[in-house]
């Protein structure tokens, strides 16, 4: 299992904790946190750790993706263009019923079905996508559901504020908060 797959399980672990009520621990995140910061550590070039001047090999693909955006100027406009483009292309051919022979409606918790992927936007605009914040730019991002509320620089050290302060204690971490959107109907 890799690292993203891993933060999954242990996020959804923990969503199952919060369910429960009171005595929440956090503790699967928290062991994933420190499992992420260690992963791989002994494997690592120790010239490639973004140490004594030389480059960090080891940056998340978000950091990344800031880094060549920066490097080679490629506006915000432009990567925004090119998002609008992709969720058109993606949304097209669902509405066209193009793979529909190849979905496999399942039902949820609830026994409603779905069947379609959730993820193409036929919504999305130009100006919807100017207004989203930056993602990466601040270091990774979390958001706490139902209330809807973003996290951006979420290092171990602040995911563990977040679990005790916001999850257990019912307080955002209001200095690493992005955005407050509450999801109803959950």
């Amino acid at each position: 299992m890799d690292a993203c797959q891993s933060v999954a399980v242990a996020l959804d672990d923990l969503a199952r904790e919060v369910d429960e009520g009171p005595g929440v621990t956090g503790e699967p995140l928290q062991h994933e946190a420190r499992a992420a910061e260690d992963a791989g550590a002994d494997d690592r070039n120790p010239n490639l750790i973004g140490e004594n001047g030389q480059p960090n090999a080891y940056i998340d693909m978000g950091l990344t993706a800031v880094n060549v955006a920066k490097k080679y100027e490629v506006s915000r406009a432009d990567m925004d263009k090119f998002a609008q483009r992709s969720q058109e292309l993606a949304v097209r051919p669902q509405e066209d019923g193009f793979f529909d022979r190849e979905i496999v409606p399942v039902s949820d918790q609830e026994g409603n079905e779905v069947a379609r992927d959730d993820g193409p936007r036929a919504s999305s605009t130009l100006e919807k996508l100017a207004e989203l914040p930056e993602a990466f730019e601040g270091g990774p991002i979390a958001v706490v559901y139902p209330d809807g509320t973003w996290y951006r620089g979420c290092d171990p050290p602040v995911l563990e504020r977040i679990i005790q302060e916001h999850l257990v204690d019912g307080r955002a971490v209001a200095e690493h908060v992005i955005e407050q959107h509450p999801l109803s109907g959950l």
